[in-house]
């Protein structure tokens, strides 16, 4: 539940999210109404959307459902411009749809870079396009994009979503400060381990298989206390934050660690491969180790 200070940033608000009937984005666009905002969803998958609408009934005219393929341009246009009219101003948009890949490069299909690409990047790049002309004439507003850890830091054998969640990265940072005196803030959200589909598995297990991971509706806390603190980057959880920072401080120290790490997956045929603590201790920097799994203290034990 977010704190009232923070809720009432939303209260009354006109946001859009895309990608809302699942994962993340339901659990904000949940958490954006029980803060009393009014929240056009938007997915791909109108089985998912009719779910969510029914999950959300109780909310009355502040929920709208639309079916929009985001990699299309004209409807993530669309979306965004019958939002701003329907409720005369445009608060807030959450550029979150976005499909995940993993596999080794040189085995990537062309089709795949294409479709990532489309879904991941140029969605961003409508969105926040459009909901920035809109934005820069009355004012204000705020534009949050949905990247990864993986646009922050190379993970192995995940070459295409961490190209596309780079270019992300890229585009909310540098537009930012472009649109800042226009009244416009953006946000880049960098999440890693989210029990979400993205996993291809349930929540459950997603959280128990997955090291650090954290709910979606966790997940949903911590982006809106950060978008109401107009933060520039949220990075979540607090392993993967550990590891941007330490990676960011030193590249070099990360160069033997990443190695091994693309070759405990080429060896196990892929993602299906996480490291485990030991394989941490005996392969990453110190600081980030001793963050993510601190050694006991003598007087503890």
């Amino acid at each position: 539940m977010l704190d009232k200070s923070v809720a009432d940033a939303f209260k009354g608000r006109c946001c859009v999210v895309t990608g809302a009937a699942s994962g993340i984005g339901l659990a904000l666009s949940e958490a954006l109404l029980q803060s009393g905002a009014n929240v056009f969803l938007a997915d791909m998958s109108e089985k998912n959307l009719a779910a969510a609408a029914e999950k959300f009934s109780s909310c009355g005219a502040r929920v709208r459902t639309t079916v929009v393929d985001v990699s299309k341009e004209d409807q993530v246009r669309g979306l965004i411009e019958t939002a701003a009219v329907k409720h005369g101003k445009l608060d807030y948009v959450f550029n979150n749809a976005g499909v995940g890949w993993g596999g080794e490069f040189v085995e990537t299909p062309t089709d795949a870079w294409r479709r990532v690409i489309d879904i991941d990047l140029w969605s961003a790049i409508y969105g926040t396009l459009y909901a920035a002309q809109i934005m820069r004439r009355q004012g204000g507003g705020h534009i949050v994009n949905t990247a990864s850890i993986t646009g922050i830091v190379p993970f192995v054998y995940e070459s295409l979503y961490s190209a596309a969640k780079h270019a992300v990265v890229g585009l909310s940072l540098t537009s930012r400060y472009e649109l800042a005196d226009s009244g416009v803030r953006v946000t880049v959200v960098c999440p890693g381990g989210v029990a979400t589909p993205i996993f291809h598995m349930s929540e459950a297990e997603a959280l128990k298989e997955v090291t650090g991971s954290i709910t979606a509706a966790d997940a949903a806390e911590r982006i809106l206390n950060g978008v109401a603190r107009n933060d520039a980057l949220i990075v979540f959880p607090d392993n993967v934050a550990a590891m941007w920072r330490s990676y960011w401080k030193s590249p070099e120290a990360w160069e033997s660690g990443l190695l091994a790490w693309a070759r405990g997956r080429k060896a196990s045929g892929g993602l299906a491969w996480h490291p485990d603590e030991a394989f941490a201790r005996a392969n990453f920097p110190a600081d980030y180790v001793e963050t993510v799994y601190p050694t006991p203290s003598k007087s503890a034990a």
